[in-house]
This record gives C-alpha cells, structure tokens and sequence, in this order.
C-alpha cells in the first residue's frame, strides 16, 4: 500500500502482544521462578518418597514380628498339653532385635484349656518400640 499522493509506501502500525517489541527470550525473573518451582516439587517429592519407604520398612518389621509370634504359638500347639509353658526369646532379623514373650494361662477360658499369647516386641526410634501380640487356645485332649 502506498501513502496517498506520494507513491511512497505506507507503514503499518504492527501490533504484537505485551507492547512494541516482540519478546525474544526469558528474562532472569523467569527463570528464577522457574527453578524455585521444580526445586519445591523436587523437595515435596523426595519427602513423600522418604516417608514411604520408612512406613514400609515399618510394615516389613511388623511382618516379621507377627511371623515370629505365629512360629512361637504353632511351637506351642507341637508341644504336649503338660508341656505347654512360657519361656521368652531374642531374635535378630534384617539387623532388627525381636523380643518373643510367651505366657500361659491354665484353666481360661474353661478348666481343661490354656490360654497361650505370644508377643514380640521390636525397637522402631531409639524412643519408641512396636508389638504384635497373638494369642490361642490349647484344650486337654
């Protein structure tokens, strides 16, 4: 298009987004954000990662707490009725401590039967210990 008259041609105003000039590149504000962004994902993610890799290891002691209690109430069931005692254990799985209590109670729930629990005691913190406790009943045949 030519300006009228001139022969000279007319400019054209250029409209671009965000002003005159067209934006070439991030400014340093940008990528600062940026970078605060992913570091507070990143951050977030390796927290929830950590957290669940401990309450899992914290799952596979429980299980083995329980298996060890269940060891010690089918060793019971082997053993004679005359036979059936407490007695207490230490055993050490994956570089864990676990203390096995038995106790037995005669004449519960009935005067021919023997109430056997098993509890197995782990250290969780160096504060804090977790337990399973399982129990069955054994009758005079």
């Amino acid at each position: 298009m030519y300006a009228a008259g001139t022969g000279t041609p007319s400019r054209l105003p250029c409209f671009r987004a965000g002003g005159k000039r067209a934006q070439r590149g991030s400014s340093l504000l940008e990528v600062m954000i940026a970078v605060l962004i992913v570091s507070i994902v990143s951050v977030a993610m390796s927290v929830f990662f950590a957290r669940g890799r401990f309450l899992f290891d914290q799952e596979e002691h429980k299980r083995a707490g329980t298996l060890i209690a269940q060891q010690a109430l089918e060793r019971a069931k082997g053993m004679s009725y005359a036979d059936v005692a407490a007695w207490s254990d230490t055993l050490v799985v994956a570089n864990i401590t676990y203390n096995l209590a038995v106790s037995v109670q005669a004449g519960t729930p009935a005067a021919d039967m023997k109430t056997v629990r098993a509890v197995t005691t782990w250290r969780v913190t160096p504060t804090a210990d977790r337990s399973v406790s399982l129990a069955t009943l054994l009758y005079d045949k």
